[in-house]
């Protein structure tokens, strides 16, 4: 949890009064005994940024919430594969919006909205093989993987690709989509986690997912997360988080 503030009085160098706060938590539950496994994480990001130049609104500058959830059954006592069922759901907390204007008789400040509280969201279910030759890393290789892309704000249901409830209804309402999409594909999903040594720490997973259902192999998405950690002396560490979504 991160809180900045900066008040100024008088001061020449100029600058805006400015609030902000970031917070975050990663955590994980593991469970194992003989040839069964079932590991949990959940991801949930969330910072703001207000300035005295837009007092009407709060800039996001961090928003994320990630739920995974993955059973294992080794297929054999000395066997590196398994046998495996996982679950996944993407969002965010609230709503983002870009193109900033003011409004030059009140003055405030508006935006044009992005995306909001599912909207959208991502949940998939996975059934497949996962590969784990070491403690370090794994490859989930999951033919049969189905889920939603959920969008519950009418306006912004066209540009996360819901379909009409209808053919024939009018395109430009967003009352006339639906506010899910199913998807039926394969996915492969890789998670390494490594140390350089006792201060460098790399994290990374990357998700590969392709529609059977809409243009195989044409719909595509990727998630790719990397978090890098660096204690440098004793009182002092060098975190770089990163998230890419690709649909």
């Amino acid at each position: 949890l991160g809180f900045n503030q900066t008040n100024l009085w008088s001061w020449a160098a100029g600058g805006y009064n400015t609030l902000s706060m970031n917070s975050g938590i990663d955590a994980k539950a593991n469970y194992a005994k003989n040839q069964s496994s079932w590991n949990n994480r959940i991801q949930l990001q969330y910072g703001f940024l207000w300035s005295a130049d837009k007092q009407n609104i709060l800039q996001k500058t961090n928003d994320l919430m990630y739920f995974e959830s993955r059973f294992a059954y080794k297929t054999s006592a000395e066997s590196k594969w398994n046998y495996s069922v996982s679950f996944d759901f993407r969002s965010q907390f609230s709503n983002s919006y870009d193109s900033y204007v003011q409004d030059a008789e009140s003055g405030l400040w508006s935006g044009t909205l992005k995306s909001g509280f599912l909207a959208p969201a991502y949940t998939n279910l996975a059934i497949g093989m996962e590969w784990v030759p070491t403690d370090w890393f794994n490859i989930n290789i999951a033919p049969l993987t189905g889920g939603f892309t959920i969008c519950n704000i009418p306006e912004l249901r066209k540009n996360y690709g819901m379909k009409l409830k209808e053919e024939g209804l009018d395109a430009d309402d967003g009352n006339n989509y639906r506010s899910a999409l199913f998807q039926s594909g394969a996915q492969i999903k890789i998670n390494l986690k490594a140390s350089i040594n006792d201060s460098f720490f790399y994290e990374t997973q990357l998700v590969l997912f392709t529609d059977y259902l809409n243009q195989p192999f044409k719909e595509n998405r990727v998630n790719w997360d990397n978090k890098i950690t660096w204690q440098f002396a004793k009182f002092f560490k060098i975190g770089l988080n990163t998230w890419l979504i690709y649909d």
